[in-house]
């Protein structure tokens, strides 16, 4: 691939980044700015420009012809902030390229593609991280981003072996009888005169037992017309196997055919049976075989048995195929305001997102159609953590979100617990919690160490969550209370009215956060029932505090 980044405004630190991102298949262009297309644009792969959009577009506007032709373009503004793909979002793969380049950056790429906008993934995208093959028929390739732009479901249809896993636009289903008229087919086999479009996984691997190659052609024609006179595409071939001795001549056959190169010891094929003997192996090499045994050694299911060509013997085999799957535990703040770059790169990453109803909805609107509602209600937390492990241990990537901090007072503990124990691979990405943004809007509350407890008993018995209220009310900590659910609200607000008034005085200030930033201060035994709600956040701060309005400053300790 060649890049070539052209510095349209002056800007040496990313000039520098981006050559590091990139490495040696990168050009830094040093003349005018236009002479770069001019002399490149046949040659370049990719032009990494940095400088305004309008400069950008002035400059590319007057090479551009065709897609399928054009290299891709990426816009970087000189602040470094954004990364824009041009060109070749999806025909050059650009706008995966550069939503790896913006995580490089900390910067945030900015896709305008149809599909992006429903959060939904091309073919290409797809082909790209389930690591196959993209091939079959342009136009229904056309037709299919055509429905997803509308947000039409697109029906995928997966052939045995392999997993059903969700994908936000496709309807995922079963490979059986005649292929529909516009689809997508997760299949190593060929189908005939079908113009569809094939996700073809490297998992084909062909034994070979040869003698001293003189044709390398010879042998690459007896590959392919083996492939295809059985029914699977050569797309689908990862591997050629052989024998150690073959390792300089199978190389060369993997290079021309653009797969793998596998050698297995000679030792190893003695004690493993040859379901077709070879009279000519076990005469020169004193084996029983060499084309299946090789296959049966790496541990692959035998598919085709040995074909004989001329000089050579070919069999057929199929790799395991599995996809790693992981969780991603992702915070999203209130979903606006406060979502972090770390959560929109996880969701991006993401191919399905879990969570309840109302953290579904804080989901910015790219990412909604990869939402599943499926155990989207109040206390489903353990059915939701359950389904997004077992959607990870089948191999997918999946997001579980919550407001706030997913950590504090989310559901985070049981998804861990079940997926440490079935391992699978998770991550945690922290956020702004809800106590946070609420000090934000008071001023300084937290300053001096803070509590957080929430009012919730369907968890923890209210007996021990007074206990918790009558220890914290004695300390200086500002106690953040979270959860003001509807059962027993009377009687919990009058326990922690009358706690907090006895220990920190009838006129303390208490800051009530509510979503969407509204704030009041009220006296602490003024506080009611009915003006709290699980939208509410209440801010108790310690003795001493200094209210002026609806500012809450906590004394550090300070000597000025």
């Amino acid at each position: 691939m060649t890049v070539v980044i052209v510095p349209c405004v002056a800007s040496s630190f990313l000039e520098k980044t981006i050559l590091d991102f990139f490495g040696e298949q990168a050009l830094l262009w040093s003349g005018p700015p236009r002479e770069a297309f001019e002399k490149l644009w046949e040659d370049a792969d990719l032009f990494v420009c940095i400088g305004s959009l309008g400069i950008v577009v002035r400059f590319i506007a007057p090479f551009l012809k065709d897609k399928k032709e054009d290299p891709g373009i990426l816009c970087i503004p000189g602040s470094g902030d954004f990364v824009i793909p041009l060109c070749g979002g999806h025909e050059k793969g650009v706008n995966a390229l550069a939503l790896r380049l913006a995580r490089f950056l900390k910067a945030q790429a900015v896709l305008t593609t149809a599909s992006e906008a429903f959060g939904v993934f091309t073919p290409r995208e797809l082909a790209e991280r389930l690591g196959c093959a993209l091939e079959g028929d342009r136009e229904c390739e056309k037709a299919i981003l055509g429905l997803l732009a509308r947000g039409d479901r697109v029906p995928l249809l997966v052939d045995d072996p392999f997993p059903l896993l969700p994908f936000p636009g496709y309807d995922t289903r079963p490979l059986t009888g005649p292929l529909p008229q516009t689809c997508l087919v997760l299949s190593e086999r060929l189908f005939p005169e079908t113009p569809a479009l094939f996700l073809r996984p490297k998992t084909l691997a062909v034994g070979l037992g040869f003698r001293k190659v003189h044709d390398t052609e010879h042998l690459v024609a007896c590959i392919r017309d083996f492939l295809e006179r059985q029914g699977f595409a050569l797309a689908s071939l990862g591997e050629l196997v052989s024998i150690s001795r073959k390792a300089k001549d199978l190389a060369l056959l993997a290079e021309k055919l653009g797969v793998q190169s596998v050698l297995v010891d000679e030792d190893v094929l003695r004690n493993i049976p040859a379901p077709s003997p070879s009279p000519c192996a076990e005469k020169h090499l004193g084996l029983p075989g060499v084309a299946e045994p090789v296959l049966l050694a790496r541990g692959y299911t035998l598919l085709v048995p040995k074909t004989v060509y001329p000089e050579v013997a070919l069999a057929l085999g199929r790799k395991p195929w599995s996809r790693r799957g992981s969780l991603l535990l992702v915070s999203l703040g209130d979903g606006a305001n406060t979502i972090t770059l770390e959560a929109l790169e996880a969701l991006e990453e993401a191919e399905v997102i879990l969570g309840y109803r109302a953290y579904l909805d804080l989901l910015p609107p790219r990412f909604q159609g990869r939402a599943l509602h499926r155990f989207s209600q109040m206390k489903q937390e353990v059915e939701r953590a359950k389904e997004a492990v077992r959607l990870a241990r089948c191999g997918s990537i999946v997001a579980l979100v919550s407001g706030g901090d997913v950590g504090v007072f989310g559901a985070v503990s049981p998804a861990l617990e079940m997926a440490q124990g079935e391992g699978v691979p998770f991550r945690v990405v922290p956020g702004v919690s809800a106590v946070s943004s609420a000090a934000a809007l008071f001023g300084s509350p937290l300053v001096k160490g803070f509590a957080a407890v929430s009012l919730s008993d369907y968890l923890t018995p209210w007996e021990e969550i007074q206990r918790n209220l009558e220890r914290l009310a004695e300390t200086d900590l500002t106690v953040s209370v979270y959860n003001i659910v509807g059962r027993g609200k009377e009687e919990k607000i009058a326990f922690l009215r009358e706690t907090f008034a006895r220990a920190r005085g009838q006129d303390l200030p208490v800051g009530i956060a509510r979503k969407g930033g509204q704030k009041r201060v009220a006296r602490i035994c003024d506080l009611r029932p009915e003006d709290l709600d699980m939208s509410c956040l209440l801010l108790i701060p310690p003795r001493g505090v200094q209210s002026f309005g609806d500012v809450l400053i906590v004394p550090r300790g300070y000597r000025w």
